[in-house]
């Protein structure tokens, strides 16, 4: 910010919060700025990153910490699933045992008979 000095009077020049003034005093002649903008060489440096899913589908009693195996670094990616199982289960057994008796018993029962006479013309 460039100011000429000037009398203000009573009043104050205005100024932005956080920034401090500088005044130049400019007595008979102009300043000239040059600003240069030369071409410099510097190293970008940059990275990239593969990044690859590998599925496992393996059962895990504890979870697996972050480990690194030279430049690669293994982030494991665990779940807890319910796993609901169909077993065969044994209740109870229902035992049934046969066994033959004769009893003798009077029973009324009606007969038929039938007769069949054959006479022969022949004598």
């Amino acid at each position: 910010m460039c100011l000429n000095i000037t009398d203000y009077g009573d009043k104050q020049p205005r100024r932005p919060a956080r920034r401090p003034l500088r005044f130049e005093a400019q007595i008979g002649h102009r300043r000239r700025r040059k600003r240069d903008a030369p071409s410099r060489s510097a190293g970008l440096a940059s990275q990239t990153a593969r990044v690859e899913r590998v599925p496992i589908e393996r059962e895990i009693s504890v979870a697996p910490e972050i480990r690194t195996e030279g430049q690669v670094t293994i982030i494991p990616i665990i779940e807890e699933r319910l796993i609901v199982e169909k077993r065969l289960v044994l209740v109870e057994e229902i035992r049934v045992t046969l066994a033959d008796t004769v009893e003798d018993i009077d029973v009324p029962v009606e007969l038929r008979t039938q007769r069949a006479l054959i006479e022969s013309d022949k004598h």
